[in-house]
């Protein structure tokens, strides 16, 4: 049968035959998992080939699968390793993917959403519906703690079960803090801002001035009516002075 390789990766495609197996490869794969893979997706990665050598440093499996499902071509980047080079990749390109792990609470919902959209897809990926069942059982399951709804109090303290607190409703909200308290706590207020000149602007022209208390600067200030500008004639005008003087009396 013809190759199926996806068209950008044609450029790559090399006779099957040119290339050969990892001599002493320790990785053991599932090769009919991979053939499923390549057979309903297409080769949509090449394989990695030493260009002296002709060895395949990654991709051992695909290209086992490629030959059990009988490819006659096969996409490759080659690459000019040496020798202990190219081991040296070959054990990360397989160890550094088992170092990782998996969210079981999204990949329970991903496997779902493909077994819902097809039961073919499902089998191409070769997981199952018991696998499925299996990941639902486990992060359904209750811990002991919400079984008892109590610490064993005679439990060593570092043996007993830490619960995180919850979040406070207005963290949880998604509102920065300057949602949330206008000025940031832990910022200077810059009288520079757009955002204050505009409301200092607003206050002005409602009448209000900010010299009250600042005796050492006496200046006149004054409440306006409601509805006055600050150009009109307010109904109280005294400088701060005069007005801390009659305070006091």
């Amino acid at each position: 049968m013809t190759s199926k390789i996806i068209s950008g990766l044609r450029p790559l495609a090399v006779p099957i035959h040119e290339v050969r197996l990892l001599d002493g490869n320790p990785r053991k794969g599932d090769v009919a998992a991979v053939a499923r893979s390549l057979d309903k997706f297409s080769q949509v990665k090449p394989i990695v080939v030493r260009a002296d050598t002709k060895e395949v440093v990654a991709g051992n499996h695909t290209l086992q699968a490629a030959l059990y499902l009988g490819w006659d071509e096969i996409a490759v980047i080659w690459v000019e390793y040496d020798e202990a080079t190219s081991k040296a990749f070959a054990l990360a390109d397989n160890h550094v993917a088992e170092l990782g792990g998996y969210d079981d609470d999204a990949l329970a919902a991903m496997i779902a959403d493909v077994l819902e959209a097809s039961d073919e897809l499902l089998a191409a990926t070769s997981y199952s519906i018991e696998d499925l069942e299996e990941l639902l059982a486990d992060t359904s399951a209750p811990t002991e703690l919400e079984e008892t709804n109590e610490p064993d109090v005679e439990a060593r303290p570092d043996e007993i079960p830490r619960i995180q607190a919850p979040q406070p409703p207005q963290m949880r909200s998604g509102l920065s803090l300057f949602d949330r308290f206008m000025v940031p706590p832990f910022s200077v207020l810059s009288a520079r801002d757009g955002w204050w000149q505009d409301r200092k602007r607003a206050w002005i022209q409602m009448g209000i001035e900010g010299e009250l208390g600042r005796e050492d600067k006496p200046r006149t200030w004054f409440i306006a009516a409601p509805g006055k500008h600050a150009n009109e004639t307010p109904l109280v005008s005294f400088d701060a002075a005069e007005k801390r003087q009659k305070d006091e009396e």
